[in-house]
């Protein structure tokens, strides 16, 4: 049917004035259906309307079957009710269902909102809706199902109905209890044996709500009536746990149960023995915490206070010739309020709650980073690289898109520089492992969003990270940080040629501590994962400007029957292939790196070997693999050439003095071995001699 003016047709059969009259759904077969809106009385003047079109048997010039009318009233639209399936308030991890009970047609449109924004229902299939129609006809009923309630799902769920262009809404609030909260002090104490403890348990929630305690000690439960502990009750919300005379080393814990669930929250009691010299890190103030007497290899826990949440913990080490010292307070789990906000935020977004973006969040976190930096603690870092593990897993799993990648690469990177410049606030392999990963998971990203042929470079003072992508099957030689000689008569750009040229020169310019370069080689037909490559492979290297300050100065790596001490003498550059989201190139002899390393030590000539070692990451740490690589020295550049993708670096070795320690340990057991059997050998020739009077008469 060509588009004509629907109010001219019907105009010589009604009578009052129409506005906006319009054919909202053409069906097959030449049927059309017609909605008419208005008030339940002006039914009969509707139906006289039709009737009026059938007797002269058309409409305008199109002709109408006076055989074929169908007459449906249907109410407008209306919210009845919305209500939850659970009284309020609900305990966190527990199911809940919303539901929104609407009068209308079969054509409703529900969407959920809360707090104002919009649900994203495929978060992570914690929560689905659907529409499931009445026995009473035209009543419907919307379901938002949440299938493990969060705290952070405490807020305002609006229902938003729509059905022909009229929108009808209504609110429900909605409360979730957590676990109550818990604080026992002290965390840890120390005290000589036959001393006085006393450990406070205090609950967090000032609600009337009704909380009960109880204890354990070493993990059974306490008995006081059989035990010497003696336990009182503190008002309004709290318990002590009393020992008049310490005498054995125990954790005690207090555990604090309301119909929401339970928290526990230990204290640890050592107690010295007054018999023997045990070691202790003395008492001090240090970092605006009073340390107290702490035990040798154990930890002294306080609140973290002054605007965290959390606790920090130093340790007592003990040190040769037996003597304890402190090592430096660890802040990994104090969390500040502005970074607590900032992972709140992510968390909303987690759950589905549209309020922010990933890339909102990462520019948030950047500026709270640039701005804090200076006055961070030690490994206060910790939690920031766990945010943005959390951020990569999201962004892994619901696929962004070119924009989101872009939106999110400056400030992403800036944060990993920032952590790994500043060591101190992370100061542990293992975040940096993490951070290791993360940049190579951004670098994928952006490869693949990359024109086919073209390399991107993104610098910043603690790495360069290169990354691109090729499209054709074959032998491919790309070389790092210049720019690859076999893309210059691909079909890139002469603006995309250009740009890299200057990058690359660029780059030279501003971090003259890039000496290195790393090419790799592969021909595509002769990998072992040829089948399942896709159209196109992504190359990501990253070159390192001193990893160096995370790891140890001296480490042994075993090589055959001996350990060797080593020492990394080079900085350490990463590359990895990626092709449908999957690694590639780590079968032996898929690729061939060659990387050109600048020794940042002088090695002596028969005293020192160099050797070149692949990095692999186990149990958090760095562990470094002599096999798969051979090397050789050019001037002050050690070239290693390997046949793997991976994390490289090269190693000055020195035999393990192990060995030398070994042969005099040898000779000093012959030594004893032989006077042991001269002593044995003259105590049988005393018996001999002395024997008959031994034996007597």
């Amino acid at each position: 049917m060509e588009l004509v003016h629907l109010s001219s047709l019907f105009k010589p059969y009604i009578l009052k004035n129409v506005e906006n009259l319009t054919a909202l759904h053409f069906k097959p077969d030449a049927i059309v259906q017609f909605h008419f809106f208005g008030q339940k009385d002006d039914d009969e003047g509707i139906k006289r309307i039709v009737e009026g079109v059938l007797r002269k048997g058309q409409i305008g010039r199109y002709g109408v079957d006076r055989n074929y009318v169908q007459f449906q009233q249907e109410p407008s639209l209306s919210i009845l009710n919305v209500e939850a399936s659970q009284k309020m308030p609900v305990v966190e991890g527990a199911e809940i269902s919303l539901r929104c009970i609407i009068l209308g047609s079969n054509n409703i449109k529900v969407r959920w909102f809360k707090d104002r924004y919009p649900i994203n229902i495929d978060q992570e299939n914690r929560t689905w809706t659907t529409i499931i129609p009445q026995a009473s006809k035209h009543h419907y009923t919307a379901i938002l199902k949440i299938s493990k309630v969060h705290h952070l799902d405490s807020g305002t769920f609006t229902c938003k109905a729509t059905n022909w262009g009229i929108v009808r809404e209504q609110k429900l609030e909605i409360e979730v209890i957590s676990s109550p909260e818990i604080s026992i002090f002290p965390l840890s104490l120390t005290i000589k044996e036959g001393d006085k403890a006393v450990i406070t348990c205090l609950s967090k929630d000032i609600s009337s709500r009704k909380v009960g305690y109880s204890w354990l000690k070493d993990g059974r439960i306490l008995n006081p009536s059989k035990q010497p502990e003696h336990i009182e009750d503190i008002f309004p919300t709290g318990s002590r746990l009393i020992v008049h005379t310490v005498k054995k080393s125990a954790i005690y814990s207090c555990i604090l149960t309301n119909f929401a669930g339970m928290t526990r929250a230990d204290s640890s009691v050592m107690v010295l023995d007054k018999t023997r010299n045990i070691p202790t890190c003395l008492p001090e103030e240090y970092q605006d915490f009073e340390w107290n007497l702490t035990l040798a290899n154990s930890d002294h826990i306080k609140y973290c206070g002054g605007g965290y949440k959390g606790i920090v913990r130093r340790h007592c080490s003990l040190r040769a010739k037996a003597a304890a010292s402190w090592e430096e307070p660890d802040f990994s789990n104090c969390l500040s309020e502005e970074f607590l906000k900032i992972d709140k935020e992510f968390e909303k977004l987690k759950l589905g709650y549209l309020e922010n973006n990933v890339s909102t969040i990462i520019a948030t976190l950047r500026n709270f980073l640039e701005t804090r930096i200076k006055m961070m603690h030690y490994r206060e870092g910790a939690p920031i690289v766990d945010l943005l593990q959390k951020i990569d897993s999201y962004q892994q799993h619901y696929f962004v898109n070119h924009k989101q990648v872009m939106d999110t690469a400056e400030a992403l990177l800036d944060i990993a520089s920032f952590l790994l410049i500043n060591s101190y606030i992370i100061h542990k392999q293992s975040y940096v492992i993490q951070l290791h990963q993360l940049i190579l998971n951004h670098g994928f990203l952006r490869g693949s969003f990359s024109t086919p042929g073209t390399f991107q470079v993104f610098d910043r003072p603690a790495f360069v990270l290169q990354t691109g992508r090729v499209t054709k099957d074959g032998q491919h030689n790309l070389k790092f940080p210049d720019f690859p000689e076999n893309l210059k008569d691909s079909s890139i750009t002469t603006f995309e040629r250009d740009k890299m040229q200057a990058d690359n020169q660029r780059i030279s310019s501003k971090h003259p501590w890039l000496t290195d370069e790393l090419e790799v080689s592969y021909n595509t037909f002769l990998m072992s994962d040829f089948d399942h490559l896709n159209d196109s492979i992504v190359t990501t290297v990253v070159f390192y400007k001193n990893l160096s300050v995370f790891l140890p100065p001296r480490f042994l790596i075993r090589k055959g029957d001996h350990d060797i001490e080593t020492q990394l003498c080079s900085s350490m550059m990463a590359v990895i292939l990626k092709s449908r989201q999957q690694m590639t190139g780590f079968q032996l002899n898929d690729v061939k790196v060659k990387l050109s390393l600048k020794s940042k030590i002088s090695i002596k000539i028969g005293v020192q070997n160099v050797s070149c070692a692949v990095v692999s990451f186990a149990e958090g740490k760095f562990k470094f693999h002599l096999d798969g690589c051979q090397q050789t020295q050019e001037g002050s550049y050690i070239v290693c050439i390997c046949n793997q993708t991976g994390l490289f670096a090269a190693l000055a070795t020195v035999v393990n003095s192990a060995r030398h320690t070994h042969g005099r340990f040898d000779v000093i057991v012959g030594i004893g071995c032989a006077l042991c059997i001269c002593l044995v050998l003259v105590t049988v020739l005393i018996l001999l001699v002395f024997w008959r009077r031994i034996k007597g008469p």
